[in-house]
C-alpha cells in the first residue's frame, strides 16, 4: 500500500482529490489505466470543470467564490481555463441555465 500525502501542487491550485490517507497500489493502477487518454494534469483540470459547472448550475455563489472553491489562484485563469475547455465563459454558461 503507498501512502498519498497530497496531490495539491497540480497547476499551483489549492484543490486536493486525493486526501491524505491510504491508497492500494491494485486502486492506483486502476485510476492510471482508466486514464491512458489524459495526464494528470488535464485529469484535474476536467474535475475542476466538472465541479465549476455543478456549482454554476445549483447555486448563486459569485463566479470569483467558484473559481476559488475549485482551486484556481486568480479568476482571470478560471475564465481562460473554463472557455478553453468548455467553449463559453461561465457567465454565459451561468446564462444558458436560466433561458432553458
Amino acid at each position: 500500500m503507498a501512502t498519498v500525502t497530497s496531490w495539491s501542487t497540480f497547476t499551483g491550485g489549492g484543490a486536493f482529490f486525493y486526501r491524505s490517507g491510504r491508497v492500494r497500489e491494485k486502486e492506483r493502477r486502476s485510476v492510471s489505466e482508466r486514464l491512458t487518454t489524459m495526464n494528470l494534469t488535464q485529469y484535474a483540470n476536467a474535475k475542476r470543470m466538472i465541479r465549476a459547472k455543478k456549482l454554476l448550475r445549483a447555486t448563486e455563489l459569485t463566479i470569483e467564490e467558484i473559481s476559488r472553491r475549485c482551486g484556481y489562484e486568480t479568476t482571470a485563469h478560471f475564465y481562460r481555463m473554463f472557455k478553453g475547455l468548455t467553449g463559453s465563459t461561465p457567465k454565459s454558461y451561468r446564462k444558458r441555465r436560466y433561458s432553458d
